[in-house]
């Protein structure tokens, strides 16, 4: 990941959205061909469209089969952004919840924390971690 603005998405999910489509492909690619030599005798309509559509049309389903691939690419980064975001989200929650749960302590001890010295002392400025 490179930072918490600019979002990338590790090489390993990259590689493991990369296998999840070759996996995809290969079970369609087995599940094609064993019906075409299954039913290679039948003249059953729905089996002559298969047989057409993978024997002599295959590269009419290139286009189709690309932008399926970079769908499910495309959805698989955007739940990874999500994630990382609601990571984010938390860790920011529960960071001023820890620094409401210091102050009210030392408030109800007494002690006041000036602005200018809760700065430094909780690290952080315009509500980002320094």
């Amino acid at each position: 990941m490179a930072s918490e603005d600019n979002f990338e998405l590790p090489r390993e999910l990259i590689d493991r959205g990369i296998m999840w489509q070759v996996v995809g492909f290969a079970i369609v690619g087995v599940t094609a061909t064993t019906v075409l030599a299954i039913y290679s005798e039948t003249d059953v309509l729905p089996f002559r469209f298969l047989e057409v559509a993978t024997t002599k049309l295959s590269w009419a389903f290139v286009p189709t089969v690309a932008s399926i691939a970079e769908w499910s690419r495309k959805m698989f980064e955007k739940r990874s952004e999500i994630r990382a975001q609601a990571r984010r989200e938390f860790r920011e929650k529960e960071r001023r919840r820890i620094e409401n749960r210091i102050r009210s302590e030392l408030e109800s001890e007494g002690v006041v924390i000036p602005p200018e010295v809760a700065e430094r002392v909780f690290n952080h400025k315009n509500g980002q971690d320094s």
